[in-house]
């Protein structure tokens, strides 16, 4: 990544902070080593996942954090719709870094956006017009998530206990079949091949769009689908899927804990981010291993159509749905 043309040597360093719990790490570079001739050759690179989680306070948290007067603790100041006046330590950590990494393109894109940025997007926009912010996706290791070798499938006491197995592109049929039938059996719902089996895996968050598969749950169990939820967060939503899963017994799952694994090379769809062309966490050489086994039509859209989008089925397999800032959405969105 060039740095602005830093000379690479023995005191050349690069600091990558995620998020705002370690967004200060920029800012201090800069007002303690930098400002004062130290640390010329080092750079850092601030990477954004959730720009909503940012680090907020009163005004006066930035005199705990020993940047001098000035421009530097000028930064963490904040007047927005949202906040009010606060402490922001994600934006300085913005202004103070050399580069500000989104989890993809699309991403990056949304996080200029009022509604994506919460509160930020002036501070991106200008990080963009600058040319310091740039997306780049999530790569994944396509040995690790390869259905023919992962070891999840046939452990002793776990995935060989309920019939899993291990399958590659000559026999993926019957293999993910019977994966199917192992997860059916795992979580106790009816083993019906002709069942869509669809899965979310997440921090059950209403940016997850969980609220939108709350709300749909009915629609899908009365379509003879079958839903499993692995995940946990906001207690509302914790409720919503307890009560989901006492009124469908035979529908749907709600798991706190599981081997994601198995989850993933079981399913006929998911309600992950995998957006066209599979581009969100693809899989390269295994994508072809997710495709769907059964037509299913989504439900039908909330009525603020603008903060829903429903895509098509993606190469990777995956009848997607996901929430959007606007009406017209890139082709990949944040994990």
């Amino acid at each position: 990544m060039p740095c602005g043309g830093a000379v690479y040597g023995e005191d050349n360093l690069v600091f990558v902070a995620n998020d705002w719990h370690v967004a200060l790490l920029p800012v201090l570079l800069q007002a303690h080593y930098r400002d004062h001739g130290q640390y010329q050759y080092a750079r850092s690179v601030l990477v954004l996942h959730n720009a909503a989680h940012q680090g907020r306070g009163p005004p006066s948290d930035a005199d705990l954090f020993a940047v001098p007067a000035g421009e530097r603790r000028a930064a963490f100041d904040l007047d927005d719709p949202v906040g009010g006046k606060h402490s922001n330590i994600l934006k300085a950590g913005i202004e103070a870094a050399h580069r500000v990494v989104a989890v993809s393109r699309g991403y990056a894109w949304e996080v200029q956006t009022p509604e994506g940025g919460w509160g930020l997007h002036e501070a991106l926009r200008h990080a963009a017009g600058s040319g310091k912010l740039a997306g780049i996706v999530n790569g994944i290791d396509s040995e690790e998530w390869s259905p023919s070798s992962d070891p999840f499938l046939v452990e002793e006491g776990g995935g060989e206990k309920f019939g899993y197995r291990r399958y590659s592109l000559a026999d993926f049929r019957e293999g993910k079949a019977a994966c199917k039938r192992a997860l059916q059996r795992e979580l106790g719902l009816p083993e019906r091949p002709d069942a869509p089996l669809l899965v979310f895996i997440g921090r059950l968050d209403h940016q997850k769009g969980v609220d939108l598969i709350v709300e749909s749950a009915g629609w899908l169990a009365s379509q003879g689908a079958q839903l499993v939820m692995l995940g946990s967060g906001r207690p509302d939503l914790e409720d919503a899927l307890r009560g989901l899963e006492g009124a469908h017994r035979d529908s749907v799952r709600w798991c706190v804990v599981g081997t994601f694994f198995r989850f993933v090379l079981s399913w006929d769809f998911d309600f992950l981010p995998f957006f066209e062309g599979g581009k969100k966490r693809k899989r390269k050489k295994n994508s072809n291993f997710f495709f769907p086994l059964h037509p299913l039509p989504l439900p039908p859209p909330k009525k603020n159509s603008k903060k829903t989008h429903r895509s098509k089925t993606t190469t990777a397999g995956s009848a997607s749905r996901s929430r959007w800032p606007t009406a017209r959405p890139p082709r990949e969105t944040c994990c």
